[in-house]
């Protein structure tokens, strides 16, 4: 199993926009790119324009095709003036608990 991670700063005050883009670019993997499972986007509570993103994906061709897609780099781009970094991750899986699998 292989995960995408992001880690976020958005500029302050455009927490709220910056939500709904990632949920429609997440909702929109979901339903749309083969491998997309589900994805988690967590704020922290004592800097919020701080976000961190994860979500599985069972093969790197996934991760690379859904990257790779002229959708992904729109949302990117609407993304961008809203954000003062990004930082993303691809990471292998090397132990998990309690997930019932």
């Amino acid at each position: 199993m292989y995960y995408t991670h992001g880690r976020w700063t958005v500029r302050k005050g455009s927490e709220e926009a910056f939500v709904g883009l990632w949920r429609a670019l997440a909702e929109w993997a979901s339903d749309r790119v083969p491998g997309a499972r589900w994805a988690v986007l967590l704020q922290d509570r004592d800097r919020p324009n701080e976000f961190l993103s994860f979500g599985p994906w069972p093969t790197l061709e996934a991760i690379d095709d859904f990257r790779g897609r002229p959708e992904f780099a729109d949302f990117l781009a609407r993304m961008r003036p809203l954000l003062e970094r990004v930082e993303t991750s691809t990471l292998d899986e090397v132990a998990a608990a309690g997930r019932g699998d």
